[in-house]
Parts: structure tokens; sequence; C-alpha cells
């Protein structure tokens, strides 16, 4: 077994029953192009990121928002109302492979950019991306290893998981339900 972590949320589950935070779109999405540290982020980094994440956004909302606008650069947009900002650190801590707000407009997904968090390709793996995004569009940990939002070690045949048809499901009633 690939002895990959999922990095857990900034809440990783309350500990009382909260409302369903969602986010409203359609979304914009800022790529930091450097790392903590003033390291520039490689272009085909770059680009698979932006890929999983314009796909996913679609899967993660029940087909109800996509992406509006990708941009990158050296500063954020956190907090900024309709955005998600892309972070990327360079840490040898394989606990934490990402984390991200849940469900908070102007919030974050950060990603590790260690060799420990990469299943075997350069960057963070699809999975990785899509599971972070996940949380960023307001969803927490689930029991079984065939969904993406899976808190727990992974497989090396998992890297590429799509969202599960439970998880589908959920989208389209979390992102379908009147606002």
């Amino acid at each position: 077994m690939l002895a990959l972590t999922l990095g857990a949320a900034v809440f990783e589950s309350p500990d009382h029953l909260e409302p369903i935070r969602t986010l409203k779109g359609p979304l914009r999405i800022y790529l930091r192009n450097q790392d903590d540290a003033g390291q520039s982020i490689d272009a085909a980094t770059l680009q698979l990121t932006e890929r999983i994440l314009s796909e996913s956004v679609v899967i993660w909302s029940g087909e109800t928002l996509g992406v509006a606008e990708m941009a990158r650069g050296m500063a954020t947009r956190e907090r900024m109302t309709g955005w998600l900002t892309v972070k990327w650190r360079r840490s040898d801590d394989r606990d934490r492979c990402g984390r991200s707000t849940v469900g908070v407009d102007g919030g974050y997904m950060e990603f590790n950019l260690s060799p420990a968090c990469n299943c075997g390709t350069p960057g963070p793996y699809p999975r990785l991306i899509r599971h972070e995004l996940g949380h960023a569009m307001g969803y927490y940990h689930t029991d079984s290893a065939l969904d993406v939002m899976y808190g727990q070690p992974i497989t090396a045949d998992s890297c590429d998981l799509l969202p599960s048809d439970r998880e589908r499901r959920h989208a389209r009633l979390a992102y379908g339900a009147p606002r």
C-alpha cells in the first residue's frame, strides 16, 4: 500500500450539527505560481492542477457550476468573494499532502510538493486535487476507500480516482437544492 495521506481539512469534522456550506458560483480560481518560499511552480504542475480543478468543479457541484475564471500570480485572493486560492508548500510532512478550508467563499487549497506526496508523478496527484477541492466546496471525509473524500492512506491504484457514484449523488443534492 502506498502511504499517501490526504491532508486533514482545516475543520476535519464538526463536533455538532452545522448547515451544509456550499459555494456559490461560478467559481474563480487563483493559482499562486510560487510556493511559500518564493520558488516557482513548474508549468506542468500548474496546467495539471488547472485541468483537474476545471473538470472537478462540475462534478462536485452536481453539474451546476463551472470555473468562470482561472488566474495565476504571486499574490493571493484569499478572503476575496468568489475566489478560491491554490497555494503550494514544500515539506517532508507526509501526513499533510494537502489541506483546505471547508465551504468558505474566499477560501483556499494548499498542496505539498514534496516527493512523498506526489504518487509517482510531478506535482500533486489528481485524486489529491479533487479531494481538496471537495473540502473547499463543502464536503468532509467519508468512510469508504472507494470515495475521493476518503480521509485515510490510499493505495497507488487510487491516485487518479474520480468521485464515486454516491459522492456524485450527494453533490447533486447539496448543490441542486435551492439556496
